[in-house]
């Protein structure tokens, strides 16, 4: 082989499996599948480690609980604090021991994050022991400490060997959370598209509603009944134009300066001629003009000209009372429209923030689909 053709093979690029996004998940668990055996294999390898490092513990320990004090030469306290320690760190080893047999997790990176954890812990509470009681037993704490130094190197060798392996295992769990993701975004995407759609739909029925309501008013306002009631209000509102102007016109012919003259001694009939002076129109339609007719002819002021003035405002009031004006149902329908579109309005601020909430579950999306391609890039597979 020449040296072009070995510059040849080093060029060489792998071609990247293609999958599609749909079926990511299937290709997942057939990975995951596949990858079972060896990670089995990496498990059980290490269980059967563990069994060695029991059967050593087992004998320490058991070498530790034989030791005699008796012939160390020290001070009775200072074997007592040695022996004390001595004891706390034996338990300590027992429980260490017994909760890395009881390690079962099938997923090799948790396996060993739980034997590392389970290693940290017994470090952490029983140093302290293990650093008083070496003052005067070395062999048999050192026969431990090489046991379980021994074990952890080996697992690092171990670790080490697999380590495409374990980042196999660890690129598809990774994967996995991540079309996890991808699925309950897409149920929460499709909650609000069904929000929105309901939004829409609602906000339509009632866009119809108001249609057949204007058109009822429209029906109202061309009916007979509808006109002629429309004529009395107008009847009304000029008989009342009528009625002011009349009031203004009585309001001249009366002397009030006269009137108190002649009442000022009277505080009730002072009052009245004041009411009236000060706003007649109001003054007058309270009572329907008794009590100044009743001053005026109690005084001698009242003449032809006040009197037929008055019978004829008194009369026009009463046309007033006795025509008959029905209610406007055209206002009624107009109330129910305007709140109609307040509840349209409302329905248009809810779907600005329901598609707010898209843009975010949007924005999630890409986030995660990015992931994914980064994960599936390290198995050298790529999605189109």
């Amino acid at each position: 082989m020449g040296i072009l053709d070995f510059f040849r093979r080093k060029q060489e690029i792998i071609e990247k499996e293609k999958i599609k996004l749909i079926d990511i998940e299937n290709w997942t668990n057939s990975k995951k599948s596949s990858l079972k055996k060896d990670e089995k294999q990496f498990i059980t390898t290490i269980k059967q480690r563990l069994t060695q490092l029991d059967n050593e513990l087992e004998e320490a320990i058991e070498k530790i609980n034989k030791i005699d004090f008796t012939p160390i030469k020290a001070e009775d306290k200072i074997k007592f604090i040695v022996k004390e320690n001595l004891d706390k760190y034996v338990d300590y080893l027992i429980k260490f021991n017994k909760n890395l047999q009881k390690i079962n997790e099938t997923n090799p990176s948790n396996f060993l994050e739980k034997l590392n954890e389970t290693l940290e812990d017994f470090q952490k509470k029983s140093s302290l022991n293990f650093e008083k009681a070496t003052f005067l037993i070395g062999k048999e704490l050192g026969q431990v400490k090489n046991s379980i130094s021994s074990f952890f190197n080996d697992l690092k060798k171990h670790t080490q060997q697999n380590k495409e392996l374990l980042d196999s295992c660890k690129t598809i769990s990774s994967i996995n959370k991540l079309i996890e993701e991808l699925s309950k975004n897409k149920m929460l995407e499709n909650q609000l598209i069904e929000k929105t759609t309901n939004i829409d739909s609602e906000s339509n029925n009632l866009k119809n509603e108001i249609k057949t309501k204007q058109e009822n008013i429209e029906k109202l306002k061309n009916s007979e009944e509808y006109k002629e009631n429309l004529r009395r209000k107008i009847l009304i509102e000029q008989t009342n134009k009528q009625i002011e102007l009349d009031l203004n016109t009585l309001k001249q012919e009366i002397d009030f300066k006269e009137l108190a003259n002649i009442y000022h001694i009277s505080e009730q009939k002072m009052e009245i001629v004041k009411s009236h002076k000060e706003n007649f129109l109001e003054a007058f339609q309270k009572d329907n003009g008794q009590n100044i007719s009743t001053i005026l002819e109690d005084s001698n002021q009242i003449n032809e000209s006040i009197k037929q003035k008055i019978k004829i405002i008194l009369e026009k009031q009463l046309k007033i009372q006795e025509t008959k004006i029905n209610k406007d149902e055209s206002l009624e329908i107009q109330t129910q429209i305007q709140n109609i579109k307040s509840q349209i309005q409302n329905l248009k601020n809810d779907k600005s923030k329901e598609l707010k909430k898209q843009d975010k579950l949007s924005q999630t999306k890409s986030r995660i689909n990015s992931d994914l391609i980064l994960e599936l890039d390290k198995l050298n597979v790529e999605i189109y």
